[in-house]
């Protein structure tokens, strides 16, 4: 079983620990996890999945790095056991395991911190990453931790209360082009977006200066393709 308990720094967020790993998605976080040990961590949906009851199945891995150089760590860990490079840029490249079953298997993807391109925080601690998140429902990290808690986990109350009602709920639109994108691809997981998220959305597209579009949206494209 579960066990979840409230951080003491900060009642808006709760950790996790001894965490159940079903499914062959599962498994692979798990594995991915182990091998990555100190060095990163995952977060967004995978993680949610795992933390937050009636959440959707994953579509892919996101890994984080906790610190700038550790890039080159975590993809030669991943490689060691077998995987290779998917598609993807280099600050976010996509990886899948070469012998497995691409129906069964997630794509993981490691992001690599690049300060020309980054709007949001790209490594560092769960917290400090989770807090730079385009949506509530994405704050949620595994990490694994050598101590007999094995894997731990982190979400925010938001991200619970916002993916049981399948709504999305902006927590940063420093990048609205791909807070747009990903309204679109959450909608057709069948979330819902009030009318007052869609004005704060409109209004930080009016804020954002209009000669960086193209090159916004071709990063937004590229990340997320």
């Amino acid at each position: 079983m579960t066990k979840v308990y409230q951080t003491s720094d900060d009642p808006e967020w709760t950790r996790v620990t001894d965490l159940d790993f079903p499914l062959e998605a599962g498994h692979q976080i798990k594995e991915v996890l182990e091998t990555i040990g100190y060095y990163g961590y995952v977060a967004g949906g995978a993680a949610r999945w795992l933390t937050v009851d009636n959440s959707p199945l994953p579509g892919d891995i996101d890994v984080f790095l906790r610190e700038k150089g550790h890039g080159s760590d975590v993809l030669t860990a991943l490689e060691d056991i077998g995987y290779v490079y998917h598609s993807g840029p280099s600050r976010a490249p996509k990886f899948h395991m070469e012998a497995a079953d691409m129906g069964q298997h997630l794509l993981v993807q490691v992001i690599v911190p690049d300060e020309e391109h980054d709007a949001r925080p790209s490594f560092g601690s769960p917290r400090h990453v989770l807090g730079g998140f385009t949506f509530t429902t994405e704050q949620a990290a595994v990490w694994y931790s050598d101590d007999d808690e094995g894997i731990r986990g982190l979400f925010s109350l938001n991200c619970w209360t916002h993916t049981e009602a399948k709504q999305l709920v902006f927590n940063n639109l420093s990048n609205p082009i791909l807070a747009a994108y990903r309204v679109n691809k959450y909608g057709q997981k069948g979330y819902s977006i009030p009318m007052e998220q869609i004005l704060e959305l409109a209004y930080a597209f009016r804020k954002f200066p209009i000669d960086q579009f193209g090159k916004v949206i071709l990063d937004a494209l590229s990340m997320q393709s």
